[in-house]
Order: structure tokens, then sequence, then C-alpha cells
């Protein structure tokens, strides 16, 4: 189904972008892989070190653009994408800075070396190279920048072929020399007759050859979706959801319930009667094994990968899959009802409500469980995480100190609680 088909890649995004720690699972409340931080050196509260970490770059979710930031390639800052020019931060100096070197320039035009494009809605570091995605005269643009010469190649466009017809990128991916985002075209039909489809691709970095994992057409009823969850070069990592019971048609469940929701009607229904699979398919989709059963991801989806570690829940536990041993870990089984998590500096952050909320954090190297007093804040996390560089964390902070949205932390300050430390 197409609204639904689409919800699943860009609204979720938008939500990961958005989350509280007190966000929900479906349905409820609301550059080198694999490195590791050790040995971290310790800073006076406020201070920043230089990056001894480095945050995975496989499966790492496109910045949005406006919103989010990224790490940069040696951890040791943050790339802020705008909607046609890139910034960096930098946490040691606590300094934005346009990164265009030329002297009197406006920023306005692709004459900027800080340029990315005219409509841009993702930004990602990946091996050395700069990715973009774009929205340029009603078509879609999967765009490589040289972060050296500042050069600008196209990997892939998607062509418009009039003023009724649109195409876009979103909820991009970046992975094993591949990029995995959803493909929404639009258009009019003899310019009187709205249509809409959404297709979740694959391009590949190289070339932009594009291959068709699922069309709205896949769908066996309105309710179905499928979540990106990870890949490698030989695997990739779908959840499903899917409804096979008997359900209204829009037209009948309006008939029946005049002026109600029927998006809302389907996602009850899902919630009460779907199917949930965490699914591994060959690499051409041609055949998959189930992972696991009654799997979901959380809302803070742009978080849950972490290099081929993927993270979702079943009930109320946590699990972790890995691709490169096709393997999944259970994790922690939650004392409570299991809210957001997500997983950044080699830890997994979740929340729990027993029925006071918990702010929890898990080492994967040691498996230490720790729990933060969370200013005795009940009803979310303080600080909701939206990213991280290699010693800071990137997100919105609700607590004594006020309401700061896009502010930044020491990881030490983070886990310390030393919330006045804040910084812009």
């Amino acid at each position: 189904m197409k609204k639904h088909g689409q919800m699943i890649g860009s609204e979720i995004l938008a939500l990961a972008l958005l989350l509280s720690l007190a966000g929900c699972l479906p349905g409820e409340e609301g550059p080198d892989a694999g490195n590791t931080q050790t040995g971290a050196a310790q800073s006076e509260p406020g201070t920043v070190e230089p990056a001894g970490y480095i945050p995975p770059e496989e499966n790492r979710s496109f910045a949005a653009s406006g919103m989010d930031c990224c790490p940069t390639e040696d951890g040791t800052g943050f790339y802020c994408p705008g909607t046609q020019i890139l910034r960096y931060y930098d946490p040691a100096a606590r300094d934005l800075i346009t990164l265009c070197p030329q002297s009197g320039c406006a920023h306005g035009d692709e004459s900027c070396e800080a340029w990315l494009g005219e409509s841009v809605s993702g930004f990602a570091a990946y091996e050395g190279s700069w990715y973009v995605l774009a929205e340029e005269n009603n078509s879609a643009v999967l765009r490589r920048i040289d972060p050296q010469t500042r050069e600008r190649a196209d990997v892939k466009v998607f062509q418009s072929q009039n003023i009724y017809d649109s195409y876009r990128l979103s909820s991009g991916v970046v992975a094993h020399g591949y990029v995995y985002a959803w493909l929404d075209h639009d258009w009019w039909e003899d310019q009187t007759v709205y249509q809409k489809e959404s297709f979740l691709i694959r391009i590949s970095q190289d070339n932009g050859t594009t291959d068709t994992l699922f069309d709205t057409a896949d769908y066996i009823s309105p309710a179905d979706r499928v979540t990106f969850a990870g890949a490698d070069e030989e695997q990739v990592l779908i959840l499903a959801e899917t409804l096979t019971s008997d359900y209204l048609t829009q037209e009948e469940y309006l008939a029946q319930n005049p002026g109600e929701d029927y998006g809302l009607y389907l996602m009850d229904l899902m919630e009460e009667e779907g199917v949930y699979e965490l699914r591994e398919y060959a690499f051409d989709m041609s055949d998959y094994r189930v992972v696991a059963e009654g799997a979901r991801t959380s809302s803070s989806w742009a978080l849950t990968r972490y290099g081929d570690l993927t993270l979702y829940a079943v009930d109320n536990t946590l699990y972790v899959y890995d691709l490169a041993t096709g393997e999944s870990r259970m994790l922690v089984e939650a004392p409570g009802t299991l809210r957001n998590f997500l997983m950044v500096d080699g830890k997994v952050m979740y929340l729990v409500r027993d029925p006071e909320l918990h702010v929890c954090y898990l080492d994967l190297d040691d498996g230490e469980i720790h729990t933060l007093e969370n200013e005795g804040k009940t009803d979310g996390a303080v600080f909701s995480i939206m990213g991280e560089c290699g010693s800071t964390l990137f997100g919105n902070y609700n607590g004594k100190e006020g309401n700061l949205l896009g502010c930044y932390i020491s990881k030490e300050d983070y886990y310390a609680e030393r919330y006045e430390n804040i910084f812009y």
C-alpha cells in the first residue's frame, strides 16, 4: 500500500530525528567499522578531548538536512547539512563553520565549495566521499562529492519527465558500497488524477546500478510495511509487518464509521493481529529466512544499526543481530514495559517503565547495565540522543536546565549526568 510503504521509510526517520527516549515501539508510547572505545582519556567536566573512538560508518543513516548531524570521518566533529550547503561543528572549539574557504562567498549557488545541491534531504560521509540525496527540477539525485577537491558527480538520477512528474529519495542508509533508500514517485495522470508509488531501492555507489527490493505492489494489504534493518555484501535484513486477517476497505470502514481515521484503524488492527518478522534475505532478494518472530524496531530507527549489528525487540526483550556471524544474541529482558531503544558509543540505550520510568544503558563489551538518575524525571529522558561523534553526543535536552534543542554534551558529562555542561 503506497502510504504505508512510504511511512516506514520517511516518517520513521522523521521520528528518529525528532526522537525522545520516551519514544515508542509501534503502537506504544511514545570512518572504520567495529572500533570500540577503550582507554579513553579522562577530561575535565565540560571539555572535549580529541576522538579516540570513531562511530562505525557501515549501515549509517543519512543525516536529515536542517535537523540532524553525522560524525566526520575522523570522529572529531559533526557534519551538519542544510538544504543547500554543508557546515561543520567543532565540539572542542564550539564553533559552527560553513565548509567554504572562499573569501566573500555568498554560499548561494554551486560556485560555493560547501554547496550540496538545490534541495537536499540527506547527507552521509562514507569511505572518503560525501553522499547527498537531493531533489532538483522534480528529479531525485544521488550525488557524490570529493571532500578534497569538492568535485561533484551524480551517481544516479531519477529523471522527471515534466512538471506533473516528480521523484524524491528519502531515508537513505550507506552499507558496504551501496545506498539503500526509499524512492517516492508522484505524478498526475492526464494532469487530473494524482498517483503515487514508493520503492525500497539499492543503488551501487560505484556506478549507479539500481535494484528494486520492494515496491508498493508487493504488499498484501494496506497495513503491510517493510523496514530496512541492515545489510552487508551477502544479505539484507528487513523487518516485515504483514496483516493476513480480513480487514475493511477504506470505503467500507468510512461507511460504517463516518469521520473516523482509516489509517488508525489499520494500525490498531496490525497491533492486534499483525505478523512481525525480522527476515534475512539473500542479497538478490530471491529468498529469505526468518531470524525472529514478533520482532520490532523502535522510533529511533536511525540509531538501531551500529555497523553490522542490528538492535531489535521481541516483547520486552532486547536482542542484537550480527550480520557477520548470522546470529542473534539476547541482551536484556526488561523488568517492565520496554519503550524506546538505540545504540551509540558501543552501548545500548533503552527505556523501561515498571511503572516508573527508568533510563538505562548496557555496555556491549562487558554486558554491565547502568541506570541514570535522569534528574528524577518520569515522563521521558532528560537528554534525547540524536547522534554522536567520537567524544560528543548531539540531541535535545528537556530538564532542570531548560528546554534546549539541537545541543551537545561530552560523553563523559552525559554518563556522569552533568547536564549543566551542555553546550551549543
